[in-house]
């Protein structure tokens, strides 16, 4: 257990603070954050947990940065053209013949960020949601179950969905929007709009989800805009506004045409008037200095064509992101204020007189210092008394906004194995930042929260939850993910705002930490020890299969990004790489760490990747880069202690990925992010000269390389727009995407002892595949029918037995045997004589002795009257 996730087994405080490692009590009358207000149990977050609250943006920024480096901002319509160019790659042949290809691993029981929630007014338990990276999501069963959610194809890469309306009158017709933004482009208003994924406006169907269209709101992928709130009439189902940061845009026809009848920057909210569509309320704000010009709550009495700005009790100045709610019956209407420059919300405020008087009913600051983006609220259908109010935590009132009081505690969650469709945490447990309250209209006892950790319902009308998150796959997993060596059903993740997952073998993933989860390591050697990074190279290391863990490094957003590398070495599992400032190292497995070559400081960049070799811990790559510059590349053979600077010869743009042939200490392979230059490189020669193959590839950030441990020609890509591969070394690219989701895919790992590749998204979880035969040498998927051949071994690398599968075309003498590089015999397999046909010998990695080699490259070579014929083997410690 450790100090950023908190066990919570009951009420008791005193159980609360003995399982949480490094965590402490404290008085409200002493804590610096006292203005947060912790509930009637008494208990606190530790620092380190109340650190999460300022994560939000500082994650924002590093994703959006590391995209538009070197540029301000992505281009305009750099997604829309990758789309466009996707559409041209051949999907792979390898994957036709397949029934299925990917296969989900879940995580089923831990949902991800979720914007947006709609309720069927048709179908009591039938529920829509949108996820901020994993599309479109749909529940036929209230959210109950182990497999409650199915995620809906639009045919579109809507990946963020931020808003959904269903037609009352013809539940067959949906409109949902896209994008997610919190701040509008530079120069106009602040800096560049940070959001987790691409927006292409307002997308439509009228057949229940089975297909769907782009309606009139349609940017194409343009990046600088997002849908962020839309809202439909209850009398006119033709009529929709789409609060967008463009300004509020107006439809009559159903999404057909669309009209921006209010063209104020950074609409954030809107409501319609229940008995009256032709008064409308917009919020207008964001984060940060200057706030959006003339930010406020706007009313139009008229449909759109004239609008007032509304004051009479509403803060002035630093107007901010500002939720909406009205009541039923239109007579009460709640605005979330919050302030652009604290980021905190100011409090609930209410009008009974359609906006001309306001009164600040409280001042509860429901969102900590996240106002900007998790803000939510939304008073009850079946009484103008409650309301919910989320963010942080979820805040109650029965009174009409006064005696606004906590009710979640957003730290208080399971750790373990949490059921997949069972409980969460305790009933007073929603996960953190929340980012839609919506009520049910069949049951005024039923209310909805979307938040980071996906779905949560209360069936009591905001007084006790409970989570909803069953197969709802929408985790967002960083790089850095990690598999087992030996153990087929192990794997460790990173994910945004849902800690350190692992996996055991099922879609019930286990939480073995907490907090934002980063790069994570296994030893091959002993798969007990693992390493899981917080953020900012914050590791912390476990040696008892991730049950327990303690600190091995600490970590500074002055020193480090967010999302910083680290990697251990397979050939020398004790040898650890991390980057900061500096590029350390580690020899006893985080114990000590000292800077290579004497240098705390590169060029002032903290390191934005590492790669290193499968067979030489001392063959090392790392790349230096943040959203402000400074990219700087090199490589070493001697660990660290000099470098040679490849910088030149590679793109200026933010380095993903520096991954070795895992049969080769020369032959490497990087991925660049951002958009206009190649994205996939190459190099032969340790990195001294690099090749661009970026071939047909689409011009988008590139995540992730992995090469195929069969054909060092063979290698995959992971990309914001799905998986391709190479068979030529990078001349010509194929969509392996096949039928896992056109996701971002920030992490490919192969498991080299049985073919099987990992995908770790941003957005749908993680999937797997069975890799196609490489063909080298002799073709593995059968020997030839006369004449000698030997296969390559299976599976190469390995770590345990490799089987060698031979032909001999006639009865005679055969030696098979392995030799080291030297030329030196260290085993031998077959000495006599063999019949003519097909044969399999097993190496165990062991010498004449008993004794198991060292790692590194081997050579089985085949001796006959007929002929000789050698093969490469690779052996991992």
């Amino acid at each position: 257990m450790t100090a950023r996730s908190a066990l919570v087994l009951g009420g008791s405080a005193l159980l609360v603070a003995a399982s949480l490692a490094g965590s402490r009590l404290v008085s409200r009358s002493s804590d610096p954050f006292a203005g947060l207000p912790y509930g009637p149990r008494g208990e606190v977050p530790s620092e380190e947990e109340r650190m999460e609250e300022g994560h939000a943006w500082e994650m924002f920024d590093w994703w959006y940065g590391q995209r538009a480096f070197p540029h301000a901002l992505i281009p305009q319509d750099g997604f829309g053209r990758a789309w466009t160019q996707r559409a041209s790659v051949p999907r792979d042949p390898d994957l036709a013949g397949r029934a299925t290809s990917w296969t989900s691993m879940g995580p089923n029981n831990v949902g991800g960020r979720m914007l947006a929630i709609a309720l069927d007014p048709g179908q009591p338990g039938h529920v829509w949601a949108g996820s901020a990276s994993g599309g479109l999501w749909f529940s036929s069963v209230g959210g109950e179950g182990p497999n409650a959610w199915t995620r809906v194809e639009t045919g579109h890469p809507a990946l963020s969905v931020s808003s959904i309306v269903i037609d009352p009158t013809d539940t067959n017709r949906i409109w949902i929007g896209t994008g997610e933004i919190s701040r509008y482009e530079r120069p106009l208003v602040g800096t560049p709009g940070a959001r987790a994924s691409y927006g292409m406006g307002v997308l439509r169907t009228t057949d229940g989800g089975s297909t769907w269209s782009t309606t009139g709101l349609n940017w194409t992928f343009d990046q600088y805009r997002a849908v962020i709130a839309m809202k439909g009439s209850e009398s006119d189902p033709d009529l929709l506004y789409a609060a967008t940061s463009e300004g509020l845009y107006k439809t009559t026809d159903a999404g057909v045409t669309w009209a921006n009848v209010h063209p104020l920057l950074m609409a954030m909210d809107v409501v319609i008037d229940p008995t009256n569509d032709s008064v409308v309320y917009v919020s207008h704000g964001q984060l940060g200095v200057p706030a959006a010009p003339d930010a406020g709550i706007y009313k139009t009495t008229n449909g759109g064509t004239t609008w007032t700005k509304l004051g009479g009790g509403l803060p002035t100045t630093d107007f901010g992101r500002t939720c909406l709610s009205i009541t039923k019956d239109g007579s009460r209407l709640f605005a979330g204020v919050s302030d652009a420059v604290t980021r905190s919300v100011l409090g609930l405020y209410r009008t009974t007189n359609g906006g001309t008087t306001w009164s600040q009913v409280s001042n509860e600051n429901w969102a900590g210092g996240q106002a900007w983006y998790d803000n939510a609220m939304a008073v009850s259908l079946a009484s103008n008394d409650i309301l919910v109010a989320a963010g942080l935590d979820c805040y109650r009132t029965t009174n009409g906004g006064a005696n606004l009081s906590q009710v979640t505690f957003w730290w208080a969650g399971f750790d373990g194995a949490v059921p997949n469709g069972g409980p969460e945490g305790p009933s007073d447990y929603v996960h953190a930042d929340s980012h839609a309250v919506v009520w049910d209209a069949f049951d005024g006892n039923l209310v909805w929260v979307a938040c980071d950790g996906g779905i949560f319902k209360s069936t009591d009308a905001g007084a006790s939850w409970h989570g909803a998150n069953g197969g709802l796959v929408t985790t967002q997993f960083y790089a850095g993910f990690a598999n087992g060596f030996t153990t087929q059903n192990l794997a460790l993740g990173g994910l945004q705002d849902n800690g350190t997952v692992r996996y055991d073998g099922t879609t019930t993933w286990s939480k073995v930490y907490g907090g934002d989860g980063g790069w994570c390591a296994i030893d091959p050697t002993n798969e007990n020890v693992m390493y899981e990074e917080y953020v900012y190279c914050d590791i912390s290391k476990s040696t008892d299969g991730g049950n327990s863990w303690f600190g091995i490094h600490s970590g500074s957003s002055s020193s480090a990004n967010f999302i910083a590398p680290f990697v251990i070495c397979p050939s020398s599992p004790s040898t650890i790489y991390a980057g900061t400032l500096g590029f350390e190292r580690s020899t006893n497995g985080g114990n000590t760490w000292s800077f290579t070559g004497g240098q705390s400081n590169w060029n002032g960049t903290p390191m934005a990747t590492i790669g290193v070799s499968n067979l030489n811990a001392s063959y090392v790559m790392a790349g230096t880069g943040n959203s402000l510059g400074g990219v700087e590349i090199r490589v070493s053979t001697n660990g660290g202690n000099t470098w040679t600077n490849v910088t030149p010869q590679l793109p200026d743009r933010y380095p993903t990925d520096f991954t070795w042939n895992p049969n080769s200490t020369s032959d490497l392979w990087a991925t660049f992010s951002g958009y206009g230059t190649g994205h996939v490189f190459r190099s032969t020669d340790t990195g001294q000269t690099w090749a661009d193959v970026t071939g047909n590839l689409p011009d988008i950030p590139h995540q992730t390389v992995a090469v195929d441990p069969e054909d060092a020609d063979w290698a995959y890509v992971g990309t914001d727009l799905g998986v391709f591969r190479t068979t030529d070394g990078g001349a010509t690219w194929m969509d392996f995407t096949g039928d896992m989701p056109v996701a971002m895919v920030l992490d490919l790992v192969i498991k080299l002892d049985d073919r099987r590749m990992r995908a770790a998204t941003f957005g749908n979880g993680v999937w797997e595949i069975d890799l196609p035969a490489a063909a080298t040498g002799v073709e593995l998927a059968g020997l030839p029918e006369s004449g000698l051949g030997l296969a390559a071994p299976r599976p190469n690398p390995s770590r345990g037995d490799a089987s060698l599968a031979f032909v001999l075309p006639a009865a005679g003498p055969v030696r098979l045997a392995v030799y080291d590089a030297a030329g030196r015999r260290v085993a031998t397999l077959i000495d006599g004589p063999r019949a003519a046909g097909r044969g399999e010998a097993i190496w165990d990695g062991r010498d004449a002795n008993g004794s198991a080699v060292a790692a590194g490259v081997y050579f089985a070579r085949l001796e006959t009257p007929s002929g000789v014929r050698s093969a490469k083997i690779s052996r991992l410690r």
